[in-house]
């Protein structure tokens, strides 16, 4: 996979200068959640991704985190910019005022 602007090889961001075993690789995010779901690996991805996938997921079903020795925490932590997308022709959805509205959360909570 070519370089990003942000120079990340994996477009899941965790940081090239830490270590990772991959095993597998997924095109989609929501895949991924499947594969973590099915017991088969474990997946990067943000917190507010897991919460949504969860509220949707039946009990017993439901991912969990994994916490980081405190090291590799304390290396993981990155500030990034996020920017949502969406077609000027097109309104914007429910979805969309709910993914917003999540990250916002989500950044208000990493800067208090």
């Amino acid at each position: 996979m070519k370089d990003n602007h942000l120079s990340i090889r994996n477009r899941d961001g965790w940081s090239p200068r830490l270590e990772r075993l991959t095993r597998f690789r997924a095109s989609s995010a929501s895949l991924a959640l499947e594969m973590a779901r099915a017991g088969v690996c474990a997946v990067y991805v943000p917190e507010f991704l897991i919460a949504h996938a969860n509220e949707r997921a039946p009990k017993g079903h439901q991912l969990s985190y994994l916490d980081l020795p405190p090291r590799r925490r304390a290396e993981e932590k990155s500030l990034r910019d996020v920017f949502l997308v969406k077609r000027a022709s097109e309104d914007e959805s429910k979805a969309m005022r709910a993914v917003t509205r999540i990250v916002r959360q989500v950044c208000k909570k990493a800067v208090d």
